[in-house]
This record gives structure tokens, C-alpha cells and sequence, in this order.
């Protein structure tokens, strides 16, 4: 076996099989992480005696705060293995060798899970949590708000005033050329974008879920999710009113972060990125 750190050193189409093995994601989806996400991320992978890639994952860059400093970091992507070499402890060995020479280039390392039952032989930190919300039922209104043309622009303003008023433009505020990319992402990757003047929400169909969102005035919001199911979803690291909203789940593990000397796990760190 041998690690390779360039992903120009093997063919692309390899790895994007591999990756196809592991998340089984629309092809649209997985050509845009390569083309915009993953372009900057630092590669790293395995290839067997044949030269054939087993093993792959990107570290992508992160802006983060923590203890009201601002940090870099890395956050492990897609991390796959070859069904075929699976359960042979390949990720555990690769891994943490990748991890290692990682620790060099940020302050942190990060990584997001469905099974974070995997990663347990590794060292990571509940870093940061959402939780998951609906509209009430009773409290569904005449959607009347609804603009029929995406500005981007407008919506740059809706999120920056929503941080604002929130209190969290100080570790969540994106340059407004990085939001318009991310929105974009997201529309491009099949998701639906509804928009007022004083509200905006991404919603992800295939999951029923508002994945990102900002407004200025609550009854123009409360509106704009009218236009949804009612039982949609909405991610969010802020708490609602409890007399519009219900918590549909409580708590949970948004990210983890490797326990080393600047992070112990008793404050959340916050992303000023995306994904």
C-alpha cells in the first residue's frame, strides 16, 4: 500500500467511483463538490500494489472561532474505503496518518457524521449542535409574501441583518461573493430557494428540510414556511418561539472536533463557513 497526496497523481474518474461506492449521491451533486467544493481541499489517499486507489479523503479548509479567536481548521470529507477492503482496519491505519501530518497545516480538525460510532477509536469532541424544528400546525398563515424571482443580493442583506439582530454575525458572517456561491450550490444541487422581501429559506426536497434560512420580521417567515408541508423540517443552531414552533428533535451532534490542547470540548466552536 502507498499514500499518494496529490489527487493529479491518479485518475479522477477512480476517485469519483470510489466516492459513488460511498454516498451514492446524484452524479450533478458529486461533479459540483469536485469542480467548487473540493478544489481546494488537500487529498489524500491509498493505493494498492496495482496502483489502484482503496482509500480516499479530502481535509477541506475551515474559518472558525473559538474562546473569541479566530482560527483555521480542516474539516475530514468523504471519507471511503473499497467494499472489498473494508473492515481490514484500513481507515483506522490511514487515518490517523493522515490526521498527523494534517495537524501541521491548522489549529483544529473537524469531522461531521451520520455514524460517529466509526470514528470512536479516534479522539473527537462534540463541538457544535442543532436541533431540528417545525412550524405548529395552528399557526400556519396565508402566503401572500412570496417574490417569483431570486435576488441574491436581497438575500445577502436578509442574512447579514439576521446575524446581525441575532447576535452571531461575529462567527458566522460569509463575504457576500461566498454566500451567493453557496446558494448557488445549493440551487444548482436540486434545492428549492423561496424568498420574500424580508425572509429567504433553502429547502432540501429530498429530506423535507429548511437547511438554511434568515428573515427580518417572524409573521413574514411564519408565512413563507406556510408555503411548505407542515411537517417540514427546519436545522437550526438558534432556539424559535416556542409558540410558533415545536421542537421536532432535540439536540444533536452537528460536528466533532479532535481533542487536542486548544479544544476540550467545554465551548462550542463556530464555523464561518459553510458545509
Amino acid at each position: 500500500m502507498k499514500i499518494i497526496k496529490d489527487i493529479s497523481l491518479i485518475d479522477i474518474n477512480e476517485s469519483k467511483k470510489l466516492y459513488d461506492e460511498a454516498f451514492n449521491d446524484p452524479e450533478s451533486y458529486r461533479e459540483k463538490l469536485y469542480n467548487t467544493y473540493l478544489k481546494n481541499a488537500k487529498f489524500f489517499g491509498v493505493v494498492n500494489e496495482e496502483n489502484k486507489l482503496v482509500m480516499q479523503t479530502f481535509f477541506v479548509p475551515k474559518r472558525i472561532v473559538y474562546q473569541e479567536m479566530k482560527m483555521s481548521g480542516y474539516l475530514i470529507f468523504a471519507v471511503s474505503v473499497k467494499k472489498e477492503y473494508q473492515n481490514q482496519g484500513l481507515m483506522k491505519k490511514y487515518l490517523n496518518d493522515f490526521i498527523e501530518d494534517m495537524k501541521f497545516y491548522g489549529d483544529m480538525i473537524f469531522i461531521q457524521a451520520y455514524n460517529y460510532d466509526v470514528y470512536k477509536s479516534f479522539d473527537f469532541l462534540q463541538c457544535t449542535s442543532k436541533k431540528n424544528w417545525f412550524l405548529r400546525k395552528d399557526q400556519f398563515l396565508k402566503v401572500d409574501n412570496i417574490n417569483e424571482k431570486i435576488d441574491f443580493d436581497l438575500i445577502n442583506k436578509i442574512n447579514i441583518n439576521f446575524l446581525k439582530m441575532n447576535d452571531i454575525g461575529n462567527f458566522t458572517y460569509k463575504t457576500e461573493k461566498e454566500n451567493k456561491k453557496y446558494l448557488k450550490l445549493y440551487y444548482e444541487c436540486g434545492c428549492e430557494i423561496k424568498m420574500s422581501n424580508k425572509s429567504y429559506v433553502v429547502y432540501d426536497k429530498e429530506k423535507n428540510e429548511i437547511i438554511e434560512y434568515g428573515y427580518l420580521d417572524l409573521r413574514d417567515f411564519i408565512k413563507l414556511m406556510s408555503s411548505f408541508p407542515f411537517d417540514t423540517t427546519i436545522t437550526s443552531i438558534l432556539d424559535f418561539d416556542k409558540r410558533f414552533f415545536t421542537i421536532k428533535k432535540e439536540e444533536y451532534t452537528f460536528a466533532k472536533a479532535l481533542k487536542n490542547k486548544i479544544f476540550d470540548g467545554t465551548e462550542h466552536i463556530y464555523f464561518m463557513d459553510n458545509w
